[in-house]
C-alpha cells in the first residue's frame, strides 16, 4: 500500500479548505479573523464597521480589530497608509462613510474582486458530491 494516503474522507471539509486556498490566493498567511471579517461583510452587505463589534450579533471584535481587518481588506492597508511598510490592502471591500446617519459611522460594501470572491465560494459550496 501506498505510505502517502491521500484518500478524500470528508467533502464538506475538502470543500471548506479548497474555500480557505481561495483566500491564500490574496495572502498566503491571512489570519482567520480577517477572513472572518470578509465572510462577514459578505453576509451582512453594506453592513456598518460597527456591526462587527456587536457582540450578540456581528463579530464580537474590539473597536480596534474592526478597524485593522477592515483596513486590510480595503484598497489601501493603513500600515501603507502610515508608510511604515508596503503591505497592499487586500482590495475586497470599500469603506465608505455613511453621511445619512452619521458622519463618523463608515459602511462596508463588497468591491467587484470581493464579489468575484463570494460567487468563487458559493460555486464550491454549490458543487455537488
Amino acid at each position: 500500500m501506498d505510505p502517502i494516503r491521500n484518500n478524500l474522507t470528508d467533502l464538506k471539509i475538502d470543500k471548506l479548505c479548497r474555500i480557505l486556498d481561495l483566500f491564500r490566493v490574496y495572502d498566503k498567511d491571512i489570519p482567520t479573523q480577517l477572513v472572518s471579517t470578509f465572510l462577514y461583510i459578505a453576509a451582512h452587505e453594506n453592513c456598518h464597521k460597527q456591526a462587527l463589534e456587536d457582540k450578540d450579533t456581528g463579530l464580537g471584535l474590539s473597536t480596534a480589530a474592526a478597524s485593522r481587518n477592515t483596513d486590510a481588506l480595503a484598497k489601501v492597508h493603513r500600515l501603507e497608509r502610515l508608510g511604515t511598510s508596503r503591505k497592499k490592502g487586500l482590495n475586497l471591500i470599500i469603506k465608505e462613510v455613511d453621511n445619512s446617519v452619521n458622519p463618523r459611522r463608515v459602511q462596508l460594501k463588497l468591491t467587484r474582486e470581493g464579489s468575484t470572491l463570494v460567487k468563487n465560494i458559493k460555486a464550491i459550496l454549490n458543487e455537488k458530491a
